[in-house]
Parts: C-alpha cells; structure tokens; sequence
C-alpha cells in the first residue's frame, strides 16, 4: 500500500546481517552515512518531511 500511495517502506533496502552496519544500510526509515568503530555512529532520515533530519 506504502509503495502506491508513493511512500518508501516496499523499496528500503533493509540491514540483512544483525550486528553489522556499514555506510549505506538502512535501519528502519534511516540510513547510515557516516560510521566510526566504537565510537560515532551518522544516520540521515530517509522519510519524507520538511527539512534534514540527521542524529548522530
């Protein structure tokens, strides 16, 4: 349904390994842009909504 009403949710590319993150993998409606070992960890909202969203 989320992909007829033009919504992402049919098209993520979701995290396929379930301790392992590399840039580029997608965790619920995020995506991983930036990652340091142990110690920083980016992520960019991917939902659609005025503005950026990104947490770090």
């Amino acid at each position: 349904m989320d992909w007829l009403v033009g919504g992402p949710s049919n098209l993520i590319r979701h995290n396929l390994h379930p301790t392992q993150l590399y840039i580029g993998v997608t965790i619920d409606s995020w995506r991983v842009i930036g990652l340091e070992l142990e110690s920083r960890l980016t992520l960019e909202l991917g939902m659609r909504v005025p503005g950026s969203g990104i947490i770090e």
